[in-house]
C-alpha cells in the first residue's frame, strides 16, 4: 500500500514540475488544449484594434489580497494565453494556488471575445490521488476532510471564474472602444 502512495506522490511531483515548465515557457499546446472548466463569450460590435495591449490587461489584473497578478502573452494574432504570475513577492497578501490557466480569443468572424479557463494539470491529477487516499483510510473523518477540500476548491473556483469573466469583459471593452489614431496615422 505504501508503494502506491509513493508512486502517487512521485506522479504528483512530476506533473507539477512539467506543468510549471510548460506554463513558464508559454507552451502553445498547454494553453490551447485541456479540460475546459470555464468559458465566457462576450459579443462586440466592432473590433477596433489590431493587437490587444497586454500591459493594460496586466495592470487591470494586478494582485489583490485575494488573488495573484495575471500575466498575458500573445500566442498568435488574436489569441492570448494568460495565467497567474509564477513568482510574485508581496507582503501582507496571501498566496493562492490557481485552479486554471486561460486562453483569450478575439474572434473577429463571430464578433466576440472568448475566454476559456483550462483546469491545471496538478488539480486534475490531485483529485484521484485524494480519493485513493480516502479509500485506503476508510474512515468518515477522511471523507469529511475530502468534502471540506471540495468546498474550498469550489470557493476558489467561484473567485477565479469571476476574475476570468472580468478578463473577458475588459477585453471586450477594449475591442469595442473607438480606435484613436496613432500620431502620424491617417484615418
Amino acid at each position: 500500500m505504501t508503494d502506491i502512495i509513493w508512486v502517487a506522490f512521485g506522479a504528483l511531483f512530476l506533473v507539477g514540475i512539467l506543468e510549471l515548465i510548460l506554463s513558464a515557457t508559454w507552451n502553445r499546446a498547454y494553453f490551447t488544449i485541456g479540460l475546459p472548466i470555464f468559458i465566457r463569450r462576450v459579443p462586440v460590435t466592432v473590433f477596433s484594434f489590431a493587437l490587444l495591449d497586454t500591459e493594460v490587461l496586466e495592470s487591470e489584473f494586478s494582485s489583490t489580497f485575494f488573488s495573484n497578478s495575471l500575466a498575458f502573452k500573445e500566442l498568435d494574432d488574436g489569441i492570448y494565453a494568460f495565467r497567474s504570475r509564477l513568482f510574485e513577492i508581496s507582503w501582507f497578501r496571501r498566496q493562492s494556488a490557481s485552479l486554471m490557466h486561460g486562453l483569450l480569443i478575439l474572434d473577429q468572424t463571430r464578433q466576440e471575445v472568448i475566454v476559456k479557463g483550462y483546469a491545471n494539470w496538478l488539480i486534475i491529477v490531485l483529485l484521484p490521488f485524494i480519493i485513493l487516499l480516502g479509500a485506503m483510510q476508510n474512515s468518515l473523518s477522511w471523507w469529511g476532510v475530502l468534502l471540506s477540500g471540495v468546498a474550498i476548491a469550489g470557493i476558489g473556483y467561484a473567485f477565479e471564474s469571476n476574475r476570468y469573466g472580468k478578463v473577458a469583459e475588459k477585453a471586450a471593452m477594449l475591442a469595442d472602444a473607438p480606435r484613436r489614431p496613432v500620431q502620424g496615422e491617417f484615418v
